[in-house]
């Protein structure tokens, strides 16, 4: 993971994908919240603790002494800026609106690059929350899907479904 921080605007980038856990790109109600979408993103210590130094809301998990991590929730809210989530398959990319990136939360991911926004409230301090920019994720293929992926059906002008290759 490379992270890239300027004091406002936060760039992770080459991230492996089980450094993005506890997703929730869906918005299911939990016990503290509602229609709320977010994912969270496990830091190397060292940036979590600098981060946690200018005020960001991390969250140290240390219950088990031999696997001490660091998280940082990233908010997803798509009703006040831009944003932007592109998941990448197959080669292809593609731009997934509100409630398409809903099937995150499902996707077996083999890395993530993002932009993360410090976002304060006004006149409230109660330390600086992360609000993704922009999310490019790139998806695990399944070897079915391998094997598969070469057929696709169609219908040809009578309506009768028909194989081809790609």
């Amino acid at each position: 993971m490379v992270v890239n921080y300027d004091g406002r605007v936060l760039e992770i980038k080459e991230a492996d994908g089980k450094d993005m856990i506890w997703r929730n790109f869906r918005g299911l109600p939990t016990k503290f919240t509602k229609d709320k979408q977010w994912f969270n993103i496990i830091l190397p210590e060292e940036v979590a603790l600098d981060l946690m130094d200018d005020g960001w809301k991390i969250k140290k998990h240390d219950d088990d002494p031999n696997d001490i991590f660091y998280t940082l929730k990233v908010n997803v809210n798509y009703n006040y800026k831009p944003l932007r989530i592109y998941r990448i398959s197959n080669g292809r990319m593609r731009d997934l609106d509100k409630e398409e990136s809903g099937g995150l939360d499902y996707d077996k991911i083999k890395e993530f690059e993002c932009i993360i926004m410090a976002y304060r409230k006004p006149d409230v301090f109660d330390g600086v929350s992360a609000s993704l920019e922009t999310l490019w994720v790139t998806v695990n293929r399944s070897d079915l899907y391998d094997k598969y992926s070469s057929m696709y059906e169609s219908k040809d002008l009578d309506g009768d479904v028909v194989y081809e290759e790609e």
